[in-house]
């Protein structure tokens, strides 16, 4: 099944809040957040990132995740770090140092 998406705007930032499709609003049962991060140059919103959270719904909601009544529900939560994705400035900025002035990031060692 696919994850439902929402889209919320906390403290000024774009968060996309995952969750299983079974998952109830109203239910009062704990709930356990990952935080999933997308990698170097990359967005939350490219498609390995919603592949890699069904992935983990398929097994925690799945036929093998343990059997039984399910006393938590999963969220996953992804957003965009600075300089990438929708928050993305300056492409140059996410770089490295380099010997090639084209790829030379000379502010790397602070913006780390």
């Amino acid at each position: 099944m696919e994850p439902t998406k929402q889209t919320l705007l906390v403290g000024g930032l774009l968060v996309d809040v995952y969750s299983h499709p079974t998952s109830s609003p109203s239910s009062t049962d704990p709930i356990h957040a990952l935080f999933f991060l997308h990698g170097r140059f990359g967005s939350a919103q490219e498609s390995y990132v919603v592949n890699i959270i069904k992935a983990i719904f398929d097994d925690s909601y799945g036929p093998g995740s343990g059997g039984g009544e399910r006393k938590k529900d999963l969220i996953a939560v992804a957003f965009d770090h600075r300089n990438h994705g929708s928050r993305l400035v300056d492409q140059k900025r996410n770089l490295a140092w380099s010997e090639d002035p084209a790829k030379n990031n000379d502010q790397h060692a602070y913006v780390l």
